[in-house]
């Protein structure tokens, strides 16, 4: 069985990863963010050796993943991580923005990314070499229009 650890799944991109994953009967889905969504709920409620839900808050500066990457990790074929949690807050001209918005910004898309990826490696079973060699895991850190100009 592959296991699937996304972030952000509660719309959008992420629930698209998250529905099309979860519709696979040897996929284990492991969805983290701060929401999910009903059929989302649903899903965990009945399949739960499958399919899992963790609400994480990105925005802090140690985000709780320790039960999200054993999920991922233990009893795994493969491990992958979609990095997908981001916040498009605050926009705003330059000189209006409130400091606290701009730094849980770029915790959520900056910072917990790094952190999410890191706690990622290490909960992979001993011995598996580093992603780059390993043919056990795989990051995704899919596009964004978060950061796009207008």
């Amino acid at each position: 069985m592959r296991s699937f650890l996304i972030t952000g799944v509660s719309r959008g991109l992420g629930e698209a990863f998250f529905e099309q994953l979860a519709a696979d009967p040897e996929h284990r889905v492991v969805g983290v963010g701060r929401t999910f969504t009903d059929h989302q709920r649903e899903l965990a409620a009945t399949e739960p050796d499958r399919i899992s839900l963790y609400e994480v808050d990105f925005s802090t500066r140690e985000p709780a993943l320790a039960r999200p990457m054993e999920a991922a990790t233990t009893d795994t074929e493969r491990a992958h991580l979609v990095l997908n949690a981001g916040m498009v807050e605050p926009v705003g001209a330059i000189g209006s923005l409130r400091p606290a918005d701009l730094a849980d910004s770029v915790a959520v898309n900056l910072t917990a990314p790094m952190i999410t990826a890191d706690a990622f490696v290490r909960a992979l079973p001993a011995g598996t070499p580093g992603m780059r060699y390993s043919p056990r895991s795989f990051v995704v850190r899919p596009p964004s229009r978060r950061f796009r100009t207008a």
